[in-house]
């Protein structure tokens, strides 16, 4: 809790104001709940890619990226061009099961909460509520085969944010049941 990664001059690119983790094979986050930390200033000269709280990134196709019972609470990345209030994917394939994010931030970006670049998505138990964003103000999702989305909550988003989902070239491909849209995702 509390981290904060600034930049020093040129780019800030891959960083996590918690987590960096770049992998061949896995990354697994358990039982851990990631409050109030940052990425400051963090100009990404158009690559997308400091997160909040986590930065997961997959090297190879079949690398599996897992956040399992995580929470993600006033998280921000600021500065030009940035996404991932909370949490930044690319990649993979990433699995969310119990995982909640709420008033994340991504001052100047999309995906206040979550911002997920290519690579395959399955979630299970999600709550999203009072995250910001300039676009997708509780996640963003770019080039991402959506593989399964359960039971999840697409709570409010902050006063002032933009559309609560941003979606480009994703595609629902598995199952998706109970779920429910306080926000719509556009």
């Amino acid at each position: 809790s509390g981290n904060t990664t600034e930049r020093v001059g040129g780019h800030v690119q891959n960083l996590g104001g918690a987590v960096y983790a770049a992998a061949t094979s896995s990354v697994l986050m358990k039982d851990s709940e990631f409050d109030s930390n940052r990425v400051v200033d963090a100009d990404a000269d158009g690559v997308i890619s400091a997160g909040g709280a986590a930065t997961l990134l997959c090297q190879q196709d079949d690398c599996q990226l897992s956040a399992v019972n995580v929470g993600f609470i006033d998280n921000t990345v600021s500065g030009v061009d940035t996404g991932g209030g909370a949490l930044v994917t690319a990649g993979g394939q990433l699995s969310l099961i119990n995982a909640g994010f709420s008033g994340n931030r991504a001052s100047g970006g999309r995906g206040g909460a979550l911002l997920a670049l290519p690579g395959k998505l399955s979630a299970r138990h999600l709550s999203f509520q009072n995250n910001e964003a300039a676009a997708g103000a509780h996640l963003a999702l770019s080039g991402v085969e959506v593989t399964q989305w359960q039971w999840s909550l697409i709570g409010p988003a902050a006063a002032g944010s933009g559309t609560s989902c941003e979606l480009s070239s994703t595609s629902l491909t598995g199952s998706t049941s109970a779920n429910l849209f306080e926000s719509a995702c556009d």
